[in-house]
Parts: C-alpha cells; structure tokens; sequence
C-alpha cells in the first residue's frame, strides 16, 4: 500500500500474509497463522487474531497494533 490508502478487512479470513505499508498508509486486518510486514512513514497497522509475526521494519512514525 503506498499513499494514503485505507483498507479495513479485519473480517475477511486470512492466513498468510506479507504486507508492505508507505506513506501514511492505514490498515485493520485479521490473520489467522503467519504475517510479515514492513511499515514506513506514518503508516499504521491495527492487527487482529493470533497470527506469529515477522518484522521486517518499522520506519518512522509507523505503528503496529495489536487488537482482540
């Protein structure tokens, strides 16, 4: 995602996933297993289920947060 877009899906069932954040991105998402991210200014990550998570990078003001 790079921008400023907002993706909201922390109904939609995922396993696995890989995601790269730029810009003031926004994110809510729900992982079941595997997530890697990469967050970079200003963006935003709101991280639902119990999935094992792999950081690549947080730059920045970036946030990952993790939500029940």
């Amino acid at each position: 995602m790079v921008g400023a877009p907002i993706l909201r899906a922390e109904k939609l069932r995922i396993v696995e996933l890989s995601i790269t954040m730029e810009n003031s991105s926004k994110a809510e998402l729900f992982c079941e297993k595997k997530i890697e991210v990469y967050l970079e200014n200003k963006s935003k990550l709101e991280l639902y289920g119990q999935p094992s998570v792999t950081v690549k990078a947080i730059k920045g003001s970036s946030l990952l947060q993790k939500r029940e």
